[in-house]
C-alpha cells in the first residue's frame, strides 16, 4: 500500500511538473508556495476531526519547505523544516501535532544549516498546550500569555498553513527580516517544485473530503510579481508592499454553487483571506473582523438574494455552514471579498481563496470542489456593479422593467 501511495504520489508529481506555468492563473502546477486554507483538528479525540496534507517535490534534487502555521484570525504560531528527497512526498499529519507534538521526521541530508534541527525534537507537554491554546481562542504561552484565534467554544483548533521552498533550514517565518529579498536571495528561494493535497476526516461522524492546496508560483521576472510599482504579491502586506516575495496573489471575486436539499443536504463555504500583519492581542479585546464587499446567494433560476447571514466573512480562514444562511435550496453564492475602508498598501483589495465542502444526505460521506475566480486579483468589478439593484424594487437602469427576471440587464 505506502508503495503504491509513494508511486502516485510521483506519477502526480512529475505530471505536474510538465504542466505550463502561468503567473496569476490560479493553476496547480508547481509552485514556491503552497497554502493550506483552513484546518481543523480535534487534539483531544483519536476519532474526531483532523487534517493531513501531503508536500511533494517535483526536483530530481532533495529541496527543503519551510511550514508556517497560522491562527483563523491570522498570527502565526509555529514554523518547522522538512526535507523532500527528488520527487519524493512528505506527509504532515496535524493532529500527530496538536496532539502528541509530532512532526514530520525528516533527516538533514546535505543541507549543513538543518544539522542538529532535522529531525526536529517533539514539542514538550508545555508547549503542546500553548499550541493548542493559541488555535483555539486562548491565552498562550507561545504567544505571550496573549491570544491569537477565534474561541468556538469547542476545543478545536483551527488555522491555516503556508508552505515555502527554501534555501535553508530556519525558524524564520513570512515577513521577519531576511526571509524574502527579492529574486528568492533570503531565506525564501523562488523555485516552483513543490505540489500538494490535503484531507480533512472525522473517523467518528464517517466523511473524508480534500483537495489540492493552493499552489502558488513566484517570478522575479513577471510584472505582476517582479516587486516594482507596489505589486499586491501574496504576502504583500507581510513584505511592506515591495513585492519582495515575488509570488503571486490569490484572486477577490469568486463564485461557487451550494445546495442544502435532496442528495446534497449540507453545503460548508471554507474561506481564506489575506489578513496581513495581525499580533497576539488581549483576549478580552480581540481585533475587528475583516469587512467585505457584497456576497450575494443566487436560486437556480438566477434571482439574486444579497441580505445574507454570511456576510462578512470576518476571519482569515473560517468554515461556514450555509444551510441556515442562505434561504434557497440550491445555487451559487458570489463573493466580493475587497475590504472598505481601503489600506496602506492596496487600497481595499483582498486576495482570497473559497472551495466548498459537501455533504451528502445518505452515509456521511462528502466532497470538496474549489470555487471559481471571477477576476484575477489585477481586474476588479466595474465600480458601478451592484447586485442589490436587481431585486430592490426599483427601475435602476430606467428601461421600464423593474427586478430580475423582468428586467434581464
Amino acid at each position: 500500500m505506502k508503495k503504491s501511495i509513494l508511486l502516485l504520489g510521483l506519477a502526480a508529481g512529475l505530471a505536474l511538473s510538465s504542466a505550463q506555468a502561468r503567473i496569476n492563473a490560479l493553476d496547480a502546477v508547481p509552485a514556491a508556495t503552497l497554502l493550506l486554507p483552513h484546518f481543523e483538528v480535534d487534539p483531544s479525540s483519536p476519532s474526531g476531526i483532523r487534517t493531513v496534507f501531503t508536500v511533494g517535490n517535483t526536483s530530481p534534487g532533495s529541496t527543503l519547505a519551510h511550514v508556517t502555521l497560522w491562527t483563523d484570525r491570522g498570527v502565526p504560531t509555529l514554523t518547522f523544516d522538512v526535507r523532500i528527497d527528488g520527487f519524493g512526498v512528505v506527509e504532515v499529519d496535524l493532529h500527530a501535532l496538536f496532539a502528541n507534538g509530532v512532526f514530520p521526521q525528516t533527516t538533514a541530508g546535505s543541507f549543513a544549516s538543518c544539522v542538529g534541527q532535522l529531525p526536529p525534537a517533539n514539542l514538550t507537554a508545555g508547549q503542546i498546550t500553548g499550541l493548542r491554546n493559541a488555535h483555539t481562542g486562548l491565552a498562550s504561552s507561545v504567544l505571550g500569555n496573549l491570544c491569537g484565534g477565534m474561541n468556538h467554544g469547542d476545543g478545536i483548533a483551527r488555522g491555516y498553513a503556508t508552505i515555502d521552498v527554501v534555501n535553508a533550514c530556519t525558524t524564520l517565518r513570512p515577513g521577519q527580516a531576511g526571509y524574502f529579498v527579492l529574486g528568492g536571495n533570503g531565506i525564501a528561494r523562488n523555485s516552483n517544485q513543490l505540489w500538494g493535497e490535503h484531507s480533512t476526516y472525522a473517523p467518528d461522524a464517517g466523511f473524508v473530503h480534500g483537495d489540492t492546496l493552493v499552489h502558488i508560483e513566484a517570478s522575479a521576472a513577471n510584472p505582476a510579481t517582479d516587486g516594482a510599482g507596489g505589486d499586491y504579491t501574496f504576502y504583500g502586506r507581510l513584505v511592506g508592499g515591495t513585492g519582495a516575495d515575488n509570488r503571486e496573489a490569490l484572486p477577490q471575486h469568486w463564485v461557487a454553487r451550494f445546495a442544502s436539499g435532496g442528495i446534497i443536504d449540507q453545503t460548508f463555504a471554507t474561506v481564506w483571506r489575506d489578513p496581513g500583519v495581525v499580533t497576539p492581542f488581549f483576549c478580552a479585546t480581540p481585533p475587528a473582523g475583516l469587512t467585505s464587499g457584497q456576497i450575494v446567494a443566487f436560486n437556480q433560476q438566477e434571482q439574486p438574494e444579497s441580505n445574507l447571514a454570511i456576510s462578512p466573512v470576518p476571519l482569515a480562514s473560517q468554515r461556514n455552514d450555509l444551510g441556515p444562511r442562505v434561504p434557497f435550496d440550491a445555487g451559487f453564492i458570489q463573493y466580493d471579498l475587497r475590504i472598505t475602508g481601503g489600506d496602506a498598501f492596496f487600497g481595499g483589495r483582498n486576495q482570497g481563496h473559497i472551495s466548498q465542502v459537501f455533504r451528502s444526505r445518505y452515509g456521511g460521506s462528502a466532497g470538496q470542489a474549489s470555487a471559481w475566480p471571477l477576476y484575477p486579483i489585477t481586474e476588479d468589478f466595474p465600480s458601478n456593479f451592484s447586485m442589490v439593484a436587481c431585486s430592490d424594487g426599483i427601475d435602476n437602469d430606467g428601461d421600464g422593467l423593474i427586478d430580475f427576471p423582468d428586467d434581464p440587464g
